[in-house]
C-alpha cells in the first residue's frame, strides 16, 4: 500500500472530541512547529491507541537506556471502586479524561503487589540502600 508520509510529529497540543461527527482530534506540533489537526473516527480508536503503544514498546526496547526519548508528561489521578458484579476498577483520570480498567481479584491482587514492590524499591532507594 502506497501512502504520503506526513511530518514528524513531536507535542499533542490539544485533543478535542466532536459527538455529531463522531470523531476525536489531535492537534499535534511538527519538529518544525506546524500544527497539524487530525481528527479520527471513534471506531478506529481504540486499534489506533493499541498499534501505538505495541509500536513503541517496540522501539524502546530497542534503543539503549540512555538514548530513550524524554516523554510528554500525562497529568492524572486513580481512583479505585468495585462495580456492582463486585469486580475492582480502577479510574485512570488522565489530563480531564477518564478510563476504567476493569480487574478481577487476581489482578488485583498482583497489582497491589506490584505497588508494594514498587514502594520498597522507592524506600529502599531513599534511605540509600540498593
Amino acid at each position: 500500500m502506497s501512502a504520503t508520509r506526513g511530518p514528524r510529529l513531536v507535542l499533542l497540543r490539544e485533543a478535542s472530541a466532536n459527538v455529531d461527527a463522531q470523531t476525536v482530534s489531535l492537534l499535534l506540533e511538527s519538529a518544525s512547529g506546524k500544527t497539524y489537526r487530525m481528527p479520527f473516527a471513534a471506531s478506529c480508536i481504540p486499534m489506533v491507541v493499541a498499534g501505538l503503544a505495541a509500536e513503541f514498546a517496540k522501539l524502546k526496547a530497542a534503543l539503549p537506556p540512555g538514548e530513550v526519548p524524554m516523554l510528554q508528561d500525562v497529568r492524572g489521578g486513580i481512583t479505585v471502586g468495585v462495580r456492582p458484579d463486585r469486580t475492582a476498577v480502577l479510574i485512570l483520570a488522565l489530563q480531564g479524561v477518564e478510563l476504567p480498567l476493569t480487574l478481577n481479584r487476581k489482578e488485583l491482587v498482583n497489582l497491589r503487589t506490584g505497588i508494594n514492590d514498587a514502594l520498597m524499591m522507592i524506600d529502599r532507594t531513599a534511605q540509600g540502600i540498593n
